[in-house]
């Protein structure tokens, strides 16, 4: 799936069940426990690229499944994104399957926060997360601006 979609609904866009929102809830549990604002795009990516180095060659994580950790900060991701542009958390099914993502109805603005982080993950991109925020909320504005 696409990381970012607007202007044309998927398949099927579905509150989270209480299960799904406990894995989330669950998840931002721990960034806080961390001491990782989620409210912050420049702290949220000092943690991704410190999760990077964390999980380099060499590093005590090698052989490890880093699914967890993608996952944990894709979502701390999203909840940043439901913060800052007032998207909310949803469920997308369409012929591949579903994905926990975020939605707003306004320009129906669809991101995959996971899918975000986990792109960038495999190609161990670091810095990008800050920046790719403030894009990500410039974009979100403009359509937001356009469809009222």
């Amino acid at each position: 799936m696409a990381w970012f979609r607007w202007g044309r609904r998927p398949g099927g866009v579905l509150p989270l069940s209480e299960g799904e929102w406990e894995w989330v809830l669950g998840n931002l549990g721990v960034l806080g426990d961390l001491g990782v604002d989620v409210g912050d795009g420049g702290w949220l990516g000092e943690f991704y690229d410190a999760q990077l180095d964390e999980w380099g060659v060499g590093g005590e994580n090698v052989g490890l499944d880093p699914n967890p950790t993608i996952n944990l900060i894709g979502l701390g991701l999203g909840e940043h994104l439901v913060r800052r542009c007032g998207l909310r958390w949803v469920v997308v099914e369409d012929g591949q399957g579903a994905e926990i993502a975020v939605y707003g109805e306004v320009g129906d603005v669809l991101i995959y926060p996971t899918n975000v982080v986990a792109k960038r993950w495999v190609v161990r991109e670091r810095g990008f997360l800050p920046g790719f925020v403030d894009d990500v909320v410039r974009r979100v504005d403009g359509i937001r601006g356009t469809a009222k």
